[in-house]
């Protein structure tokens, strides 16, 4: 079609396939069976590169997701990203970072903060544990 040749999809076994025109003069059953057992291994071959693939996704994703991040205490000196920054004409001139703060309390994945002057910080920014 098109100016293409048609390619066999299984393998070049050329010896080993069986022509379904000439069906009658083989035994049925031994045609069939061949291509159940032509079927298993075309599905192992997929299962097997699906599993290396599930492997190196686990990977990538372990890389990315631990490790990163610090453990954080209690009197700990942290810098808060301004997001004010981005949705600001001219935010590109501010600071990108604001603090120091101290960390006060720690409850799950958020803290308490307090400036250097003593205020509380009224947000609770999330630390991605």
């Amino acid at each position: 079609m098109y100016g293409r040749k048609a390619i066999q999809v299984y393998g070049d076994d050329e010896e080993n396939d069986i022509d379904p025109d000439n069906v009658e003069e083989i035994d049925r059953e031994n045609y069939f069976q061949s291509i159940v057992c032509k079927m298993q291994d075309i599905h192992n071959i997929a299962m097997g590169n699906i599993n290396l693939a599930q492997l190196k996704q686990q990977r990538d994703y372990r890389t990315r997701h631990t490790g990163k991040n610090a453990a954080y205490k209690i009197n700990d000196k942290v810098l808060i990203w301004n997001s004010r920054r981005a949705d600001r004409k001219g935010g590109k001139m501010s600071r990108p970072w604001l603090g120091p703060f101290t960390i006060v309390g720690i409850d799950k994945s958020n803290v308490e903060l307090i400036s250097a002057s003593g205020k509380q910080v009224k947000t609770r920014p999330n630390i991605k544990c």
